[in-house]
């Protein structure tokens, strides 16, 4: 970035569809004098287990099945983690469960199954291997809803025009249970994933939003999509929706190791210095900046070159991205907080915003819409986008600005 008046890079820093209910959630036991809790006998365990697993996942629920190995993953994470219960107790459940007559019992014994993958649950999924093979080919082959048996067959991702992220979906048949798992990459936040879900299949064509795009992506580049931004996620334990994605995280993940490997990641956008200064002449030469008052226009430049910095190397994004969330994040986040960014600067921004905001949508074609949600964001910042430092004892005399507004 060239220096303007003895001014410097700013030092960077370090950069769908609904889930199953949450009701019925378990807490873990407490432990004594340092040996885990057993808690009751399991076959005593079954009815309060079962009724559990029917108030996570009511029998009446679309996509009953995704609902049951949520519900046992919140076990395996609790009461039923690595060594919260002796290797005799998955046994004498997982034949408890073999043993039972409760329509529910195949289902639940297969979702613990796929749950509980330590080795202490090994006589567990041994018992439900057993019934598996005694299953197969019968009519109660499907008694435990598919599953374990989840076949991805489809992925595709849900891009936003404006470039703030892309939601992918993958489609799951699984014998009477097919559905989807689907993961938001926030463009804003570097890629981060910041939401997950599981719903029913994706419908070829669907959208909620006229500003959104479909498009179809191999089952392994959706994988290397979705594992690059939970990787992003894991790194990131402030980012927004973090908390929301653990209740549906380790289907994601079980899914996730369905796909196959070789996929890739599309390469980010990068400006080198010389493209930086051909987009930044084209504003300036632009009927947009063409009508900025001398003093607004004598900022504008610089203006345009943080944008671009930040539009490239805070965001996955193009220089000339038109977004309301990017509007805001540059100038809350990003502007005042750059280096040789002064009042001046500031006092400008508000119509150097707007004129590069209605120049970048015109030569990209973006629609009216996407422009006009870019401009009310910026209306709504330009408050903290005004300087302090340009308070006078007249301003606050006349009242226009609050009276704890400081003064040089």
């Amino acid at each position: 970035m060239r220096d303007r008046g003895g001014r410097h890079r700013r030092a960077k820093g370090p950069g769908g569809p609904a889930r199953p209910s949450r009701s019925g959630r378990v807490t873990a036991p407490p432990a004594a004098d340092g040996v885990a809790f057993t808690g009751p006998a399991p076959e005593r365990l079954l009815g309060p287990l079962l009724s559990m697993l029917r108030a996570t996942a009511p029998p009446e629920a679309p996509g009953r099945a995704v609902g049951i190995e949520v519900w046992a993953d919140r076990l395996a994470e609790t009461v039923y983690a690595e060594g919260a219960m002796p290797r005799d107790f998955y046994a004498e459940l997982g034949g408890g469960l073999a043993a039972s007559e409760d329509v529910d019992a195949p289902a639940a014994l297969a979702a613990l199954a796929v749950a509980l993958a330590h080795r202490d649950a090994e006589p567990l999924r041994a018992v439900h291997r057993d019934q598996v093979r005694a299953r197969r080919g019968t009519a109660d082959e499907d008694t435990d809803q598919g599953i374990g048996r989840a076949v991805p067959v489809r992925a595709r991702e849900i891009v936003a025009l404006n470039g703030d992220g892309v939601t992918v979906v993958v489609d799951v048949d699984q014998p009477t249970a097919p559905h989807s798992v689907s993961v938001h990459v926030d463009h804003n936040l570097m890629g981060v994933a910041t939401d997950a879900g599981a719903g029913p299949p994706w419908t070829d064509g669907h959208s909620d939003d006229e500003g959104t795009v479909v498009a179809e992506v191999s089952l392994a580049d959706a994988r290397a999509r979705i594992r690059h931004a939970l990787d992003m996620a894991g790194h990131s334990p402030g980012a927004p929706g973090a908390a929301e994605m653990d209740s549906v995280r380790a289907l994601v993940e079980r899914r996730l190791a369905l796909l196959p490997s070789g996929g890739g990641v599309p390469a980010r956008p990068t400006v080198t210095e010389e493209e930086m200064d051909d987009h930044v002449q084209a504003f300036l030469a632009s009927p947009e900046a063409g009508a900025l008052d001398d003093l607004d226009r004598a900022e504008a430049g610089w203006i345009a070159e943080l944008w671009i910095d930040h539009a490239v190397n805070d965001t996955i994004g193009g220089p000339l991205r038109v977004s309301p969330t990017l509007v805001e994040l540059f100038g809350i986040a990003s502007l005042p907080h750059s280096g040789g960014v002064d009042e001046a600067t500031l006092a400008a921004a508000p119509a150097v915003l707007d004129a590069w905001i209605r120049y970048a949508a015109r030569v990209t074609d973006v629609d009216d819409r996407g422009r006009d949600e870019a401009l009310a964001a910026l209306a709504t910042i330009t408050p903290h986008l005004a300087s302090p430092r340009r308070a006078t004892p007249l301003d606050r005399a006349l009242g226009g600005l609050p009276p704890d507004t400081p003064h040089p």
